[in-house]
């Protein structure tokens, strides 16, 4: 792992910096990354040419939920809502962008509640736990929407009918959101949707914060997001390359002209003061 120190200002980064544009052509390709949507085998990863790792549950949740088994959600037309169909993942120096494709925008209902989409976990250490976050909307848990934060605490499903909040699955299904942390940086999110065959209304979000925000680099990252219902949720590992860092030098450029050190001047101002003492006394 590569270390790196927290800058004492404490958010390196602030709003204004903006993920990647979403431009699709007349197929849905998203140009910028090379990635058509729906045309990868799920369930499954693949490694592109270009670096993309890719990430496809179109039509499939890591869940295995009563009744209805790897689907989303209650299954049928309204499990199709909260289908969190793929992710993608790219690494640009020191920069890290996530492009999540889904079924419905930020909200979905079923069950008579509206869900949240839920916010971008991540594990840096490989102990199960979640240590950084992207928040998706600042309606989850009131935190900086596209905030990067170290999370301190975690939010379970909402507590709503329809929720798995309480249900055996909810250990399994994670957490839904970050509830408190340090906002270490933060970046637009960019969205668009597109109808695929087949898959009317799909929508498209770029994520993305900087590696350097981190305490320490780690090698690998896991990133987990759900639905705050807990009906879908879309996970994987990827590894994270190294690169060259953006550190300020250690040591501060020799400036011509410069106020010197303080030992320095002290110096010289005793030997200025001892010529006038001897001076002095000459002239006595």
């Amino acid at each position: 792992m590569k270390s790196k120190a927290l800058m004492a200002a404490g958010i390196v980064a602030l709003a204004g910096s903006t993920a990647s544009a979403l431009t699709l052509d007349a197929s849905g390709t998203v140009l910028d990354w090379d990635i058509t949507p729906f045309t990868g085998v799920s369930p499954g990863t693949e490694t592109h040419a270009n670096g993309v790792r890719s990430f496809y549950q179109n039509n499939y949740s890591p869940i295995s939920y009563p009744g209805i088994g790897n689907v989303p959600s209650p299954g049928g037309l309204v499990g199709e809502r909260f289908d969190l169909e793929e992710m993608h993942v790219r690494q640009q120096g020191s920069r890290v962008e996530m492009l999540l494709v889904r079924s419905s925008p930020f909200s979905a209902s079923a069950s008579g509640s509206t869900f949240l989409l839920g916010d971008i976990l991540l594990d840096s250490t490989g102990n199960g736990g979640f240590d950084y976050g992207v928040v998706s909307q600042n309606a989850n848990t009131g935190l900086e929407t596209g905030g990067f934060y170290s999370v301190a605490e975690t939010a379970r499903l909402q507590n709503m009918p329809g929720s798995y909040y309480g249900h055996a699955l909810e250990s399994e299904i994670g957490p839904w959101a970050i509830a408190s942390g340090s906002l270490l940086g933060q970046e637009d999110l960019v969205t668009t949707s597109c109808n695929y065959p087949g898959e009317p209304n799909t929508w498209l979000t770029v994520f993305a914060f900087d590696l350097e925000w981190m305490a320490v680099v780690p090698e690998s990252l896991t990133f987990s997001l759900v639905w705050g219902c807990g009906n879908d949720k879309i996970t994987g590992s990827f590894a994270v390359s190294s690169f060259d860092s953006q550190d300020p030098p250690d040591q501060p450029p020799q400036i011509e002209g410069a106020i010197p050190e303080p030992t320095t001047a002290l110096l010289a101002f005793m030997a200025l003061a001892g010529g006038g003492l001897a001076g002095m006394r000459r002239r006595r």
